[in-house]
């Protein structure tokens, strides 16, 4: 690859990560308040009130909106890799079931690096036949998400959204999500890069897992 190449493919897999992971937010979002709205509204204790209940805490915080995340994280990225690995479809299920079976265990919306390595490990089995060191990838994204959620969670401590120019932003909540999605994508863009460097000049190595 040569450097103008290298710099297109990050920059765009920095911005395919950071829109699909800001829109798919932000839909889910607007889907738990139609839910949440739902809930409060239907009859206590009833059969309809049970579901939508249990739809709520599925997108709010479960599996059902990890999947969502991951399809569109998937997808974007899926974007950026199919041409110059030759990637199926298979990319953006492997990204939804990573990120969907991380969301039974941790809260999607702040899925670290127990939901970081989670979306490595099921990727790798994608990539690891057509990039060296793919070994890597797992243990970079569990990084890179682990530091943009511990980022976020400082986020939502420290920024008042009502004082300075955060009162002026409609969602600010998504601009900060936004924002610590980009550095995530920073990270792991810049590794995907020197693996592609590295397949293009045929380098060989032992963290491939092959």
């Amino acid at each position: 690859m040569t450097r103008r190449e290298s710099w297109q493919v990050f920059l765009q897999w920095v911005g395919a990560t950071t829109v699909s992971v800001t829109l798919a937010r932000g839909g889910i979002g607007f889907l738990v308040s139609l839910l949440e709205k739902a809930v409060l509204y239907s009859v206590s204790g009833s059969p309809q009130g049970r579901i939508l209940l249990v739809l709520f805490q599925s997108f709010q915080q479960g599996f059902l909106g990890a999947v969502i995340l991951g399809a569109a994280l998937g997808w974007g990225q899926w974007l950026v890799l199919r041409r110059r690995l030759s990637l199926s479809p298979r990319f953006i299920l492997a990204t939804a079931l990573g990120l969907g079976f991380s969301g039974f265990l941790v809260n999607y919306q702040f899925f670290g690096f127990v939901g970081g390595l989670c979306l490595g490990l099921a990727q790798w089995f994608v990539l690891r036949r057509r990039l060296p060191w793919a070994g890597w990838w797992p243990g970079v994204n569990a990084i890179a998400w682990g530091l943009a959620s511990a980022g976020l969670s400082w986020s939502f401590i420290s920024v008042n959204p009502y004082e300075g120019l955060w009162r002026w932003i409609p969602d600010a909540t998504l601009v900060l999500i936004a924002l610590t999605t980009l550095g995530s994508a920073l990270l792991t863009g810049g590794v995907l890069v020197l693996l592609l460097r590295q397949r293009s000049s045929g380098a060989g190595g032992t963290m491939n897992g092959t």
